[in-house]
């Protein structure tokens, strides 16, 4: 009984098989569609006159995981990530396929889990 089990498990696809989980402050690439969304800005509420601001995303064809560290939470199924600075210059629904660096929602102006650097274009 104890084989069986152990070659079940052993057997049994990991995550790692179906994708790592992606590490902050390093080099990646992801692929998605731009999309964007307004948000309310400082002071995050319309009835002490806050003002709508618009946010970039990229919006993943797979999702994404990223590992917790001393400074960032660690994300799971990570569907959109945030562009940082804003990327300029592309349309809602365009592919695109960034390589950038990812990092973790820091302040209130962040409205996704994870970011990523939008390369200089």
């Amino acid at each position: 009984m104890r084989f069986a089990l152990l070659a079940a498990f052993l057997s049994a696809p990991s995550l790692a098989m179906a994708g790592e989980c992606l590490d902050y402050d390093v080099p990646v690439k992801l692929t998605g569609t731009y999309a964007t969304g307004m948000f309310y800005g400082p002071p995050y509420d319309p009835e002490l006159g806050a003002e709508l601001v618009e946010h970039r995303f990229v919006d993943l064809l797979a999702p994404i995981c990223t590992n917790a560290t001393d400074f960032y939470d660690a994300a799971a199924d990570v569907q959109r990530v945030e562009l940082m600075p804003a990327c300029p210059g592309k349309t809602a629904g365009e592919r695109l396929e960034l390589a950038g660096t990812l990092f973790g929602a820091h302040t209130a102006h962040h409205e996704a889990p994870v970011l990523i650097d939008c390369p200089a274009q």
